[in-house]
C-alpha cells in the first residue's frame, strides 16, 4: 500500500480553491480506510474496496485559520497482517492583499 499527500508542505492564498489538497492511496487489497485528520479528530475519511483512492482535504476554498499540521492515514482493513501508513501535510494559509488605488 502506498499513500503520498500532494505535497509535505504546502502554501495557499485565503479564498484559494484547496481542490489539489489530496491524499492519494493505491496498491491495498481488498480493502481500505482512508482518513484526514488534525489533532486525532478526523476530518474526512472514506472506505474502499480495491483500486486506489484520493480524498480531498477540503472541498471548499481556504481560510487562514486552516493553517494547520494535518495527518493522512491509510489502513488496510481485511488483512490479518495490519498494514497502515501515515504522511503529514503542513498547510499554510497566507493573508488575501487587496490593493486599492486611490
Amino acid at each position: 500500500m502506498f499513500i503520498i499527500p500532494s505535497e509535505e508542505n504546502q502554501t495557499l492564498v485565503e479564498g484559494a480553491s484547496a481542490q489539489n489538497i489530496m491524499c492519494s492511496v493505491w496498491d491495498y487489497f481488498p480493502s481500505c480506510h482512508v482518513q484526514w485528520t488534525l489533532n486525532n479528530i478526523v476530518r474526512q475519511e472514506k472506505i474502499v474496496r480495491g483500486g486506489c483512492i484520493d480524498l480531498l482535504l477540503f472541498n471548499r476554498a481556504v481560510s487562514r485559520n486552516d493553517t494547520n499540521i494535518f495527518k493522512c492515514t491509510a489502513k488496510n482493513l481485511e488483512s490479518s497482517i495490519e498494514i497502515k501508513r501515515e504522511k503529514t501535510l503542513n498547510l499554510t494559509v497566507l493573508c488575501k492583499v487587496i490593493y486599492m488605488s486611490l
